[in-house]
């Protein structure tokens, strides 16, 4: 992506967090099936795969979000009753 003006470092992290974040889904780290839609490819039209620390990192935070979500909703739904997430 061609970024300009004040705000075009803040813009270009978007494309490397989307990329590590595919990094991750592609090596099963967890289940997101858009995420290799978005992400920027390498020269070769590959995801572009990142460093095992990164890929971790990224898991921990999705399992993190994920348990958090979880816990959010158990506390404001009774069992049975129907919700829309």
């Amino acid at each position: 992506a061609d970024y300009s003006g004040a705000d075009a470092t803040v813009q270009a992290t978007n494309d490397s967090s989307i990329v590590s974040k595919a990094s991750a889904a592609a090596l099963g780290y967890f289940k997101d099936d858009y995420l290799q839609h978005v992400a920027i490819r390498g020269p070769k039209g590959r995801l572009i795969r990142r460093s095992p620390l990164v890929n971790r990192c990224y898991y921990v935070r999705h399992l993190g979000i994920s348990q958090m979500q979880e816990a959010f909703l158990h506390g404001c739904i009774q069992p049975g009753e129907p919700y829309n997430v």
